[in-house]
């Protein structure tokens, strides 16, 4: 079985290569064929996560319900950003691609905490077995929300 930040930080990583292929497309329309993918991917990402390790972690209560509550905030502010870029007509101007590295730079940030802060608690509340259950869970309602 396969550990919940494993799932996690492979979903990172996919993301993170999709983010530096949008900056690297110069045409509009590439672009726009890659931000719609990378939305679809987030969203079922950031629905899943909810659904499963949020929930998981604000049942916990405390530190575990906080650091829920601020990745939620979080999955809200980056869902802005990529409406910001999707409703832009003008996806090879400038001012398109410098939202676009905004949108890089707060992913990193988002994910490098998670990584750090996230991973951490739940390695220390939950056993093993509850870690790769959930992974289990993610992946299972990441792919219903992609079918």
């Amino acid at each position: 079985m396969t550990d919940l930040r494993t799932h996690l930080s492979l979903d990172h990583l996919r993301t993170m290569t999709r983010v530096d292929h949008l900056l690297d497309s110069p045409e509009a329309g590439v672009r726009s064929d890659v931000l719609s993918a990378l939305r679809q991917e987030l969203s079922a990402h950031h629905q899943a996560e909810q659904e499963v390790v949020y929930s998981a972690l604000a049942r916990r209560g405390g530190e575990a319900e906080l650091l829920a509550l601020e990745g939620q905030e979080e999955h809200e502010l980056l869902e802005r950003i990529l409406l910001s870029l999707a409703s832009s007509g003008k996806k090879d101007a400038p001012r398109w691609t410098a939202r676009c590295r905004m949108l890089k730079a707060y992913l990193q940030h988002h994910f490098e905490e998670e990584e750090r802060e996230v991973f951490d608690l739940l390695g220390r509340i939950f056993t093993q077995r509850e870690l790769d259950d959930l992974g289990l869970m993610f992946e299972g309602a990441k792919q219903v929300l992609i079918h």
